[in-house]
Protein backbone atom coordinates (compact mmCIF):
# COMPACT_ATOMS: atom_id res chain seq x y z
CA UNK A 1 0.00 0.00 0.00
CA UNK A 2 2.87 2.34 0.79
CA UNK A 3 4.41 1.80 -2.66
CA UNK A 4 1.00 2.48 -4.32
CA UNK A 5 0.47 5.76 -2.43
CA UNK A 6 3.90 7.00 -3.51
CA UNK A 7 2.98 6.26 -7.13
CA UNK A 8 -0.34 8.17 -6.81
CA UNK A 9 1.38 11.25 -5.47
CA UNK A 10 3.84 11.20 -8.35
CA UNK A 11 1.05 10.87 -10.87
CA UNK A 12 -0.81 13.86 -9.47
CA UNK A 13 2.28 16.04 -9.69
CA UNK A 14 3.09 15.20 -13.33
CA UNK A 15 1.22 16.13 -16.50
CA UNK A 16 3.16 14.00 -19.03
CA UNK A 17 1.96 10.37 -19.05
CA UNK A 18 5.28 9.07 -20.38
CA UNK A 19 7.13 10.80 -17.54
CA UNK A 20 4.59 9.29 -15.09
CA UNK A 21 5.43 5.78 -16.31
CA UNK A 22 9.20 6.36 -16.21
CA UNK A 23 8.91 7.80 -12.68
CA UNK A 24 6.92 4.79 -11.47
CA UNK A 25 9.49 2.35 -12.90
CA UNK A 26 12.34 4.35 -11.38
CA UNK A 27 10.72 4.24 -7.94
CA UNK A 28 10.12 0.49 -8.28
CA UNK A 29 13.77 -0.08 -9.31
CA UNK A 30 15.02 2.00 -6.39
CA UNK A 31 12.85 0.08 -3.93
CA UNK A 32 14.00 -3.31 -5.32
CA UNK A 33 17.65 -2.21 -5.23
CA UNK A 34 17.22 -0.98 -1.67
CA UNK A 35 15.67 -4.29 -0.62
CA UNK A 36 18.55 -6.22 -2.26
CA UNK A 37 21.10 -4.06 -0.46
CA UNK A 38 19.32 -4.75 2.81
CA UNK A 39 19.49 -8.50 2.16
CA UNK A 40 23.21 -8.27 1.31
CA UNK A 41 23.94 -6.20 4.39
CA UNK A 42 22.11 -8.70 6.60
CA UNK A 43 24.30 -11.48 5.14
CA UNK A 44 27.48 -9.68 6.25
CA UNK A 45 28.70 -10.18 9.80
CA UNK A 46 28.12 -7.32 12.23
CA UNK A 47 31.27 -5.64 13.55
CA UNK A 48 31.05 -3.09 16.34
CA UNK A 49 33.44 -0.14 16.17
CA UNK A 50 35.44 0.84 19.29
CA UNK A 51 33.67 2.71 22.08
CA UNK A 52 31.20 2.11 24.91
CA UNK A 53 33.01 -0.97 26.17
CA UNK A 54 34.29 -2.22 22.79
CA UNK A 55 38.09 -2.14 22.54
CA UNK A 56 40.19 -1.55 19.43
CA UNK A 57 41.48 -5.12 19.72
CA UNK A 58 37.91 -6.47 19.81
CA UNK A 59 37.03 -4.61 16.61
CA UNK A 60 40.32 -5.60 14.96
CA UNK A 61 39.74 -9.28 15.75
CA UNK A 62 36.15 -9.21 14.48
CA UNK A 63 37.16 -7.47 11.26
CA UNK A 64 40.05 -9.87 10.70
CA UNK A 65 37.67 -12.84 11.04
CA UNK A 66 35.26 -11.17 8.61
CA UNK A 67 38.07 -10.90 6.07
CA UNK A 68 39.10 -14.52 6.66
CA UNK A 69 35.55 -15.67 5.94
CA UNK A 70 34.96 -13.42 2.91
CA UNK A 71 33.80 -15.54 -0.04
CA UNK A 72 35.46 -13.29 -2.64
CA UNK A 73 39.24 -13.39 -2.15
CA UNK A 74 39.70 -10.15 -4.10
CA UNK A 75 37.76 -8.30 -1.37
CA UNK A 76 40.19 -9.51 1.28
CA UNK A 77 43.19 -7.71 2.71
CA UNK A 78 46.52 -9.42 3.37
CA UNK A 79 49.61 -9.09 5.51
CA UNK A 80 52.41 -8.43 3.03
CA UNK A 81 55.58 -8.49 5.07
CA UNK A 82 54.18 -6.32 7.85
CA UNK A 83 52.08 -4.00 5.66
CA UNK A 84 48.32 -4.45 5.23
CA UNK A 85 47.66 -4.58 1.47
CA UNK A 86 44.79 -5.32 -0.87
CA UNK A 87 44.73 -6.59 -4.45
CA UNK A 88 44.00 -4.12 -7.22
CA UNK A 89 44.02 -4.32 -10.99
CA UNK A 90 46.43 -1.93 -12.69
CA UNK A 91 46.04 -0.12 -15.99
CA UNK A 92 47.75 -3.01 -17.83
CA UNK A 93 45.26 -5.51 -16.38
CA UNK A 94 47.85 -7.06 -14.05
CA UNK A 95 46.93 -7.62 -10.43
CA UNK A 96 49.12 -5.78 -7.93
CA UNK A 97 49.38 -5.28 -4.18
CA UNK A 98 48.70 -1.81 -2.81
CA UNK A 99 49.18 -0.69 0.79
CA UNK A 100 45.76 -0.06 2.37
CA UNK A 101 45.66 3.52 3.59
CA UNK A 102 43.31 4.46 6.48
CA UNK A 103 41.20 6.71 4.25
CA UNK A 104 40.51 3.84 1.87
CA UNK A 105 40.10 1.34 4.69
CA UNK A 106 37.00 3.20 5.92
CA UNK A 107 35.07 2.04 2.86
CA UNK A 108 36.94 -1.26 2.37
CA UNK A 109 35.81 -2.48 5.79
CA UNK A 110 32.21 -2.04 4.62
CA UNK A 111 32.75 -4.64 1.87
CA UNK A 112 33.04 -7.50 4.38
CA UNK A 113 31.07 -6.33 7.44
CA UNK A 114 28.12 -4.26 8.63
CA UNK A 115 29.71 -1.59 10.78
CA UNK A 116 27.75 -0.55 13.87
CA UNK A 117 28.42 1.29 17.09
CA UNK A 118 27.14 0.74 20.58
CA UNK A 119 24.63 3.18 22.01
CA UNK A 120 23.41 3.14 25.63
CA UNK A 121 19.70 2.41 26.06
CA UNK A 122 17.94 5.46 27.41
CA UNK A 123 16.83 4.78 30.94
CA UNK A 124 18.55 1.42 31.01
CA UNK A 125 21.29 0.05 33.23
CA UNK A 126 25.05 0.34 32.64
CA UNK A 127 25.07 -2.95 30.69
CA UNK A 128 22.09 -2.08 28.48
CA UNK A 129 23.16 -1.17 24.93
CA UNK A 130 21.67 -1.13 21.50
CA UNK A 131 23.48 -0.82 18.15
CA UNK A 132 23.04 1.49 15.21
CA UNK A 133 24.73 1.71 11.78
CA UNK A 134 28.02 3.60 11.85
CA UNK A 135 30.74 4.89 9.54
CA UNK A 136 34.36 4.14 10.37
CA UNK A 137 36.49 7.27 10.72
CA UNK A 138 40.01 7.61 9.34
CA UNK A 139 41.39 7.74 12.86
CA UNK A 140 39.72 4.48 13.92
CA UNK A 141 40.71 2.79 10.63
CA UNK A 142 44.35 3.71 11.26
CA UNK A 143 44.18 2.28 14.78
CA UNK A 144 42.71 -1.00 13.50
CA UNK A 145 45.33 -1.33 10.74
CA UNK A 146 48.10 -0.87 13.31
CA UNK A 147 46.62 -3.38 15.75
CA UNK A 148 48.82 -6.40 16.46
CA UNK A 149 45.75 -8.62 16.65
CA UNK A 150 44.69 -7.54 13.15
CA UNK A 151 48.19 -8.25 11.80
CA UNK A 152 48.36 -11.68 13.40
CA UNK A 153 44.96 -12.85 12.16
CA UNK A 154 45.10 -11.52 8.58
CA UNK A 155 46.35 -14.03 5.99
CA UNK A 156 49.85 -13.56 4.64
CA UNK A 157 50.65 -13.00 0.98
CA UNK A 158 53.93 -13.25 -0.92
CA UNK A 159 53.04 -12.92 -4.59
CA UNK A 160 50.08 -11.98 -6.74
CA UNK A 161 50.16 -13.40 -10.25
CA UNK A 162 48.00 -13.30 -13.37
CA UNK A 163 48.50 -16.99 -14.05
CA UNK A 164 48.39 -20.30 -12.16
CA UNK A 165 51.44 -21.32 -10.13
CA UNK A 166 53.00 -24.78 -9.90
CA UNK A 167 53.97 -26.11 -6.46
CA UNK A 168 55.62 -29.29 -5.22
CA UNK A 169 53.00 -31.42 -3.49
CA UNK A 170 53.15 -34.59 -1.45
CA UNK A 171 55.33 -37.46 -2.68
CA UNK A 172 57.04 -35.07 -5.14
CA UNK A 173 53.85 -34.78 -7.21
CA UNK A 174 53.36 -31.28 -8.58
CA UNK A 175 50.12 -29.43 -7.94
CA UNK A 176 48.86 -26.29 -9.67
CA UNK A 177 46.98 -23.56 -7.81
CA UNK A 178 44.51 -21.25 -9.54
CA UNK A 179 43.33 -19.25 -6.51
CA UNK A 180 44.69 -17.93 -3.24
CA UNK A 181 46.75 -20.56 -1.41
CA UNK A 182 47.07 -20.01 2.34
CA UNK A 183 50.16 -22.21 2.75
CA UNK A 184 52.36 -20.56 0.12
CA UNK A 185 50.83 -17.10 0.40
CA UNK A 186 50.44 -16.92 -3.38
CA UNK A 187 47.38 -15.31 -5.01
CA UNK A 188 47.18 -16.56 -8.63
CA UNK A 189 44.45 -15.47 -11.02
CA UNK A 190 43.88 -15.96 -14.74
CA UNK A 191 42.93 -18.86 -16.99
CA UNK A 192 44.07 -22.39 -15.99
CA UNK A 193 47.05 -23.76 -17.92
CA UNK A 194 46.44 -26.41 -20.57
CA UNK A 195 47.71 -29.97 -20.43
CA UNK A 196 50.44 -30.22 -23.09
CA UNK A 197 52.26 -33.44 -24.15
CA UNK A 198 56.03 -33.39 -23.54
CA UNK A 199 57.03 -33.48 -27.22
CA UNK A 200 54.72 -30.55 -27.94
CA UNK A 201 56.01 -28.64 -24.92
CA UNK A 202 59.59 -28.98 -26.14
CA UNK A 203 58.57 -27.77 -29.60
CA UNK A 204 56.67 -24.77 -28.25
CA UNK A 205 59.45 -23.53 -25.95
CA UNK A 206 62.06 -23.82 -28.67
CA UNK A 207 59.66 -21.92 -30.95
CA UNK A 208 59.59 -19.04 -28.45
CA UNK A 209 63.37 -18.46 -28.64
CA UNK A 210 63.82 -19.24 -32.33
CA UNK A 211 63.73 -15.69 -33.78
CA UNK A 212 66.64 -14.27 -31.79
CA UNK A 213 70.20 -14.18 -33.13
CA UNK A 214 72.29 -15.53 -30.27
CA UNK A 215 76.04 -15.07 -30.07
CA UNK A 216 76.43 -18.76 -29.13
CA UNK A 217 74.40 -21.90 -28.49
CA UNK A 218 75.08 -21.35 -24.78
CA UNK A 219 73.24 -18.03 -25.00
CA UNK A 220 70.25 -19.80 -26.52
CA UNK A 221 70.28 -22.36 -23.71
CA UNK A 222 70.31 -19.55 -21.17
CA UNK A 223 67.29 -18.02 -22.93
CA UNK A 224 65.45 -21.34 -22.52
CA UNK A 225 66.42 -21.39 -18.85
CA UNK A 226 64.95 -17.88 -18.47
CA UNK A 227 61.56 -19.16 -19.70
CA UNK A 228 61.45 -21.86 -17.01
CA UNK A 229 62.89 -19.97 -14.04
CA UNK A 230 59.87 -17.83 -13.01
CA UNK A 231 57.68 -20.93 -12.63
CA UNK A 232 60.42 -22.83 -10.78
CA UNK A 233 61.03 -20.15 -8.13
CA UNK A 234 57.50 -18.74 -7.64
CA UNK A 235 56.15 -21.86 -5.97
CA UNK A 236 59.47 -23.10 -4.58
CA UNK A 237 59.72 -26.13 -6.88
CA UNK A 238 63.46 -25.52 -7.27
CA UNK A 239 64.05 -24.26 -3.71
CA UNK A 240 67.15 -22.38 -4.85
CA UNK A 241 67.99 -18.76 -5.62
CA UNK A 242 68.06 -17.71 -9.26
CA UNK A 243 70.45 -15.12 -10.73
CA UNK A 244 69.40 -11.93 -12.46
CA UNK A 245 68.89 -12.72 -16.17
CA UNK A 246 70.73 -10.02 -18.10
CA UNK A 247 69.95 -9.65 -21.81
CA UNK A 248 72.73 -7.86 -23.66
CA UNK A 249 72.36 -6.69 -27.28
CA UNK A 250 75.03 -5.39 -29.63
CA UNK A 251 72.74 -2.65 -30.98
CA UNK A 252 69.48 -0.92 -30.26
CA UNK A 253 66.33 -2.65 -31.59
CA UNK A 254 67.97 -6.09 -31.43
CA UNK A 255 65.01 -7.54 -29.53
CA UNK A 256 66.05 -7.44 -25.86
CA UNK A 257 62.87 -5.67 -24.67
CA UNK A 258 60.83 -7.87 -27.01
CA UNK A 259 62.23 -10.93 -25.25
CA UNK A 260 61.08 -9.61 -21.86
CA UNK A 261 57.60 -9.01 -23.31
CA UNK A 262 57.50 -12.58 -24.67
CA UNK A 263 58.52 -14.00 -21.31
CA UNK A 264 55.87 -11.88 -19.61
CA UNK A 265 53.22 -13.04 -22.10
CA UNK A 266 53.85 -16.69 -21.21
CA UNK A 267 52.99 -15.85 -17.59
CA UNK A 268 50.14 -13.50 -18.61
CA UNK A 269 52.08 -10.59 -17.09
CA UNK A 270 53.27 -7.17 -18.09
CA UNK A 271 56.63 -7.09 -16.27
CA UNK A 272 57.15 -4.25 -13.80
CA UNK A 273 59.67 -1.97 -15.50
CA UNK A 274 62.34 -0.20 -13.46
CA UNK A 275 64.43 2.45 -15.20
CA UNK A 276 67.41 4.58 -14.27
CA UNK A 277 66.55 8.24 -13.77
CA UNK A 278 69.08 11.02 -14.11
CA UNK A 279 66.58 13.68 -13.07
CA UNK A 280 63.50 13.93 -10.91
CA UNK A 281 62.59 11.99 -7.81
CA UNK A 282 63.23 8.32 -7.33
CA UNK A 283 66.53 6.58 -8.05
CA UNK A 284 67.07 3.01 -9.24
CA UNK A 285 66.99 1.51 -5.73
CA UNK A 286 63.82 3.37 -4.75
CA UNK A 287 62.03 2.37 -7.96
CA UNK A 288 63.21 -1.22 -7.49
CA UNK A 289 61.77 -1.33 -3.97
CA UNK A 290 58.47 0.05 -5.26
CA UNK A 291 58.34 -2.78 -7.83
CA UNK A 292 59.08 -5.36 -5.14
CA UNK A 293 56.33 -3.98 -2.89
CA UNK A 294 53.78 -4.51 -5.67
CA UNK A 295 54.01 -8.26 -5.08
CA UNK A 296 54.35 -8.94 -8.81
CA UNK A 297 56.99 -11.51 -9.67
CA UNK A 298 58.51 -10.30 -12.96
CA UNK A 299 60.69 -7.19 -12.62
CA UNK A 300 62.76 -5.78 -15.49
CA UNK A 301 65.61 -3.28 -15.11
CA UNK A 302 65.19 -1.83 -18.56
CA UNK A 303 67.82 -0.38 -20.87
CA UNK A 304 70.62 0.04 -18.35
CA UNK A 305 73.37 2.56 -19.09
CA UNK A 306 76.85 2.95 -17.67
CA UNK A 307 77.71 1.07 -14.48
CA UNK A 308 75.13 -0.89 -12.50
CA UNK A 309 76.37 -0.40 -8.94
CA UNK A 310 73.57 -1.19 -6.51
CA UNK A 311 74.52 -2.94 -3.25
CA UNK A 312 70.79 -3.07 -2.51
CA UNK A 313 69.94 -5.13 -5.61
CA UNK A 314 73.06 -7.25 -5.10
CA UNK A 315 71.89 -8.06 -1.56
CA UNK A 316 68.33 -8.76 -2.79
CA UNK A 317 69.64 -11.46 -5.14
CA UNK A 318 71.25 -13.46 -2.30
CA UNK A 319 69.48 -12.57 0.97
CA UNK A 320 66.71 -14.64 2.55
CA UNK A 321 64.64 -11.58 3.49
CA UNK A 322 64.57 -8.05 2.08
CA UNK A 323 63.15 -4.92 3.67
CA UNK A 324 61.65 -2.85 0.85
CA UNK A 325 61.23 0.82 1.60
CA UNK A 326 58.82 3.23 -0.07
CA UNK A 327 58.25 6.92 0.70
CA UNK A 328 55.30 7.61 3.02
CA UNK A 329 54.55 3.87 3.37
CA UNK A 330 55.49 1.18 5.90
CA UNK A 331 58.43 -1.10 5.18
CA UNK A 332 57.56 -4.40 3.53
CA UNK A 333 59.52 -7.56 4.31
CA UNK A 334 59.55 -9.82 1.24
CA UNK A 335 60.97 -13.21 0.24
CA UNK A 336 63.40 -12.38 -2.60
CA UNK A 337 63.65 -16.02 -3.69
CA UNK A 338 60.19 -15.92 -5.29
CA UNK A 339 60.96 -13.00 -7.59
CA UNK A 340 62.40 -13.11 -11.12
CA UNK A 341 64.71 -10.20 -11.95
CA UNK A 342 65.72 -9.43 -15.52
CA UNK A 343 67.80 -6.60 -16.99
CA UNK A 344 68.39 -5.35 -20.54
CA UNK A 345 71.17 -3.19 -21.96
CA UNK A 346 73.20 -2.34 -25.04
CA UNK A 347 76.21 -1.04 -23.15
CA UNK A 348 76.69 -1.52 -19.44
CA UNK A 349 79.25 -2.30 -16.78
CA UNK A 350 78.77 -4.47 -13.71
CA UNK A 351 80.57 -4.66 -10.41
CA UNK A 352 82.31 -7.97 -9.72
CA UNK A 353 79.60 -8.92 -7.19
CA UNK A 354 76.79 -8.09 -9.62
CA UNK A 355 78.47 -10.02 -12.44
CA UNK A 356 78.65 -13.08 -10.18
CA UNK A 357 74.90 -12.72 -9.56
CA UNK A 358 73.96 -12.43 -13.24
CA UNK A 359 73.24 -14.91 -16.00
CA UNK A 360 74.01 -13.13 -19.28
CA UNK A 361 72.23 -13.78 -22.58
CA UNK A 362 73.87 -12.11 -25.60
CA UNK A 363 72.01 -11.41 -28.83
CA UNK A 364 72.85 -9.73 -32.14
CA UNK A 365 70.52 -7.76 -34.35
CA UNK A 366 69.05 -10.00 -37.04
CA UNK A 367 70.01 -9.30 -40.65
CA UNK A 368 67.69 -7.15 -42.73
CA UNK A 369 66.75 -10.17 -44.86
CA UNK A 370 65.81 -12.40 -41.93
CA UNK A 371 62.26 -13.75 -42.15
CA UNK A 372 60.64 -13.73 -38.72
CA UNK A 373 58.02 -16.32 -37.84
CA UNK A 374 54.46 -15.33 -38.63
CA UNK A 375 51.22 -16.73 -37.24
CA UNK A 376 47.51 -16.17 -37.87
CA UNK A 377 47.51 -13.84 -34.84
CA UNK A 378 50.57 -11.85 -36.01
CA UNK A 379 54.14 -12.20 -34.69
CA UNK A 380 55.34 -14.59 -31.98
CA UNK A 381 54.28 -12.20 -29.18
CA UNK A 382 50.71 -11.94 -30.57
CA UNK A 383 50.65 -15.72 -30.97
CA UNK A 384 51.72 -16.37 -27.36
CA UNK A 385 49.18 -13.87 -25.98
CA UNK A 386 46.41 -15.60 -27.94
CA UNK A 387 47.53 -19.04 -26.70
CA UNK A 388 48.94 -18.16 -23.25
CA UNK A 389 47.41 -21.13 -21.34
CA UNK A 390 49.04 -23.50 -23.82
CA UNK A 391 52.52 -21.98 -23.53
CA UNK A 392 52.32 -21.85 -19.73
CA UNK A 393 51.18 -25.47 -19.86
CA UNK A 394 54.33 -26.26 -21.85
CA UNK A 395 56.47 -24.77 -19.07
CA UNK A 396 54.59 -26.81 -16.45
CA UNK A 397 54.98 -29.99 -18.51
CA UNK A 398 58.78 -29.64 -18.62
CA UNK A 399 58.91 -28.95 -14.87
CA UNK A 400 56.67 -31.94 -14.08
CA UNK A 401 58.89 -34.15 -16.23
CA UNK A 402 61.98 -32.96 -14.35
CA UNK A 403 60.30 -33.71 -11.00
CA UNK A 404 59.08 -37.10 -12.25
CA UNK A 405 62.64 -38.03 -13.22
CA UNK A 406 63.87 -37.28 -9.73
CA UNK A 407 64.75 -33.55 -9.96
CA UNK A 408 68.17 -34.43 -11.30
CA UNK A 409 71.09 -32.01 -11.50
CA UNK A 410 74.40 -31.83 -13.30
CA UNK A 411 77.38 -32.78 -11.12
CA UNK A 412 79.20 -29.48 -11.67
CA UNK A 413 78.20 -25.82 -11.95
CA UNK A 414 79.97 -23.02 -13.84
CA UNK A 415 78.07 -20.31 -11.97
CA UNK A 416 78.02 -18.98 -8.41
CA UNK A 417 74.28 -19.84 -8.16
CA UNK A 418 75.23 -23.49 -8.16
CA UNK A 419 71.95 -25.26 -7.42
CA UNK A 420 70.03 -23.19 -9.96
CA UNK A 421 72.76 -23.75 -12.55
CA UNK A 422 73.01 -27.51 -12.04
CA UNK A 423 69.22 -28.00 -12.19
CA UNK A 424 68.61 -25.78 -15.23
CA UNK A 425 71.62 -27.19 -17.04
CA UNK A 426 70.17 -30.68 -16.64
CA UNK A 427 66.70 -29.61 -17.78
CA UNK A 428 67.93 -27.67 -20.81
CA UNK A 429 70.25 -30.41 -22.02
CA UNK A 430 68.24 -33.54 -21.19
CA UNK A 431 64.64 -32.37 -21.69
CA UNK A 432 64.81 -29.41 -24.10
CA UNK A 433 67.81 -30.81 -26.03
CA UNK A 434 69.80 -27.58 -25.74
CA UNK A 435 73.53 -26.93 -25.48
CA UNK A 436 75.66 -26.66 -22.35
CA UNK A 437 74.05 -23.93 -20.24
CA UNK A 438 77.14 -22.00 -19.11
CA UNK A 439 79.31 -22.52 -22.17
CA UNK A 440 81.66 -19.47 -22.32
CA UNK A 441 79.77 -17.66 -19.56
CA UNK A 442 82.75 -16.96 -17.29
CA UNK A 443 84.37 -15.02 -20.12
CA UNK A 444 81.14 -13.14 -20.73
CA UNK A 445 81.02 -12.14 -17.05
CA UNK A 446 84.57 -10.84 -17.28
CA UNK A 447 83.57 -8.67 -20.23
CA UNK A 448 80.89 -6.92 -18.20
CA UNK A 449 83.26 -6.03 -15.34
CA UNK A 450 85.94 -4.10 -17.24
CA UNK A 451 84.86 -0.76 -18.79
CA UNK A 452 87.63 -1.01 -21.39
CA UNK A 453 85.99 -4.15 -22.72
CA UNK A 454 82.63 -2.47 -23.27
CA UNK A 455 84.33 0.41 -25.06
CA UNK A 456 86.33 -2.02 -27.20
CA UNK A 457 83.17 -3.98 -28.06
CA UNK A 458 81.54 -0.82 -29.45
CA UNK A 459 84.68 -0.13 -31.46
CA UNK A 460 84.74 -3.67 -32.84
CA UNK A 461 81.13 -3.37 -34.00
CA UNK A 462 81.83 -0.28 -36.12
CA UNK A 463 85.06 -1.71 -37.56
CA UNK A 464 83.16 -4.87 -38.49
CA UNK A 465 80.36 -2.85 -40.10
CA UNK A 466 82.93 -0.80 -42.07
CA UNK A 467 84.49 -4.07 -43.34
CA UNK A 468 87.86 -3.13 -41.83
CA UNK A 469 88.60 -6.32 -39.92
CA UNK A 470 92.24 -7.49 -39.95
CA UNK A 471 93.34 -3.98 -40.95
CA UNK A 472 96.18 -2.47 -38.86
CA UNK A 473 94.98 0.68 -37.10
CA UNK A 474 96.76 3.27 -35.02
CA UNK A 475 95.25 5.11 -32.06
CA UNK A 476 94.45 7.96 -34.47
CA UNK A 477 92.50 5.57 -36.74
CA UNK A 478 90.60 4.22 -33.73
CA UNK A 479 89.72 7.75 -32.56
CA UNK A 480 88.21 8.50 -35.99
CA UNK A 481 86.17 5.26 -35.81
CA UNK A 482 84.95 6.23 -32.33
CA UNK A 483 83.60 9.45 -33.81
CA UNK A 484 81.83 7.58 -36.61
CA UNK A 485 80.08 5.19 -34.22
CA UNK A 486 79.39 7.68 -31.44
CA UNK A 487 81.62 5.57 -29.19
CA UNK A 488 83.22 7.38 -26.25
CA UNK A 489 86.36 9.37 -27.11
CA UNK A 490 88.73 8.78 -24.17
CA UNK A 491 90.12 12.03 -22.80
CA UNK A 492 87.83 14.25 -24.91
CA UNK A 493 85.68 15.31 -21.91
CA UNK A 494 82.53 14.91 -23.98
CA UNK A 495 83.75 16.99 -26.94
CA UNK A 496 83.58 15.67 -30.50
CA UNK A 497 86.68 14.88 -32.55
CA UNK A 498 85.92 17.79 -34.88
CA UNK A 499 85.77 20.28 -32.01
CA UNK A 500 89.20 19.33 -30.62
CA UNK A 501 92.40 21.11 -31.60
CA UNK A 502 95.69 19.38 -32.35
CA UNK A 503 96.56 19.17 -28.69
CA UNK A 504 93.18 17.60 -27.95
CA UNK A 505 93.73 15.03 -30.72
CA UNK A 506 97.08 14.05 -29.19
CA UNK A 507 95.47 13.69 -25.78
CA UNK A 508 92.73 11.42 -27.13
CA UNK A 509 95.22 9.20 -28.95
CA UNK A 510 97.35 8.99 -25.81
CA UNK A 511 94.33 7.97 -23.71
CA UNK A 512 93.35 5.29 -26.25
CA UNK A 513 96.85 3.84 -26.08
CA UNK A 514 96.81 3.83 -22.27
CA UNK A 515 93.36 2.26 -22.10
CA UNK A 516 94.37 -0.58 -24.40
CA UNK A 517 97.69 -1.11 -22.63
CA UNK A 518 95.86 -1.36 -19.31
CA UNK A 519 93.48 -3.96 -20.73
CA UNK A 520 96.32 -6.12 -22.11
CA UNK A 521 97.98 -5.95 -18.70
CA UNK A 522 94.79 -6.95 -16.83
CA UNK A 523 94.09 -9.91 -19.08
CA UNK A 524 97.68 -11.13 -18.89
CA UNK A 525 98.67 -11.14 -22.57
CA UNK A 526 100.97 -8.55 -24.09
CA UNK A 527 100.05 -9.34 -27.69
CA UNK A 528 96.43 -10.53 -27.96
CA UNK A 529 93.22 -10.29 -25.99
CA UNK A 530 90.12 -12.38 -26.74
CA UNK A 531 86.81 -10.83 -25.77
CA UNK A 532 83.76 -12.92 -26.46
CA UNK A 533 83.39 -13.25 -30.22
CA UNK A 534 86.41 -11.19 -31.29
CA UNK A 535 90.11 -10.67 -30.59
CA UNK A 536 92.48 -7.69 -30.81
CA UNK A 537 96.16 -8.18 -31.56
CA UNK A 538 98.77 -5.44 -31.30
CA UNK A 539 102.21 -4.94 -32.78
CA UNK A 540 104.67 -2.10 -33.28
CA UNK A 541 104.96 -1.00 -36.92
CA UNK A 542 107.01 1.60 -38.77
CA UNK A 543 104.61 4.22 -40.09
CA UNK A 544 105.62 6.54 -42.94
CA UNK A 545 103.70 9.80 -43.39
CA UNK A 546 103.08 11.95 -46.49
CA UNK A 547 105.75 14.40 -45.31
CA UNK A 548 108.33 11.63 -45.51
CA UNK A 549 108.70 11.42 -41.75
CA UNK A 550 108.29 8.10 -40.04
CA UNK A 551 107.96 6.70 -36.55
CA UNK A 552 107.26 3.43 -34.77
CA UNK A 553 103.62 3.25 -33.70
CA UNK A 554 101.46 0.63 -32.00
CA UNK A 555 98.92 -0.87 -34.40
CA UNK A 556 95.84 -2.96 -33.59
CA UNK A 557 94.01 -5.59 -35.64
CA UNK A 558 90.41 -6.63 -34.91
CA UNK A 559 89.30 -10.11 -35.96
CA UNK A 560 86.31 -12.37 -35.22
CA UNK A 561 86.86 -15.53 -33.21
CA UNK A 562 85.50 -18.69 -34.77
Amino acid sequence: MKKQSIQVVLLKNNTNLEKHSMGIHQINDNIVASELNNIQEEALPEVCLPGNGVSISDTAEALAMAYQNASNAELRVFNHGGAICHVMEGSSGSKTLVVLEPKRACSEFEQVARLVKRKPVKGGGPEDYTTEPAVCTTSIAGQILCSRKFFNLISKINLVTNAPVILRGKNNVCRIINSYDETSGIFPTGVPAEEVPLDEAIRLLNLVVADFHYQSEGDKSRALAALLTPALVAGGILNARSPMMLLEADKSQSGKSFFSKILGAIYNETPVTVTQRERGTGGLDENFDAAVCSGRQLIVLDNLRGKLNSPQIEAFLTSERHMARMPYSPQVEVEPGRYFIMATSNNFELTVDMANRACIIRIFMQSKNYQFQSFPEGDILDHIKANQPRYLGAVFTVIREWVRLGSQRMPHAAHDFRDWCRALDWMVQNILHGALLMDGHREVQMVTVHPEVNWLKGLYNVIRDLDELDKPMTALNLAERCELAEVELPGAMGASWQDLDERGHRQVCSQIGRRLANLYKKLGDNREVCIGNFSVTRESRRMTYASGNYENAMCYRFNPVA
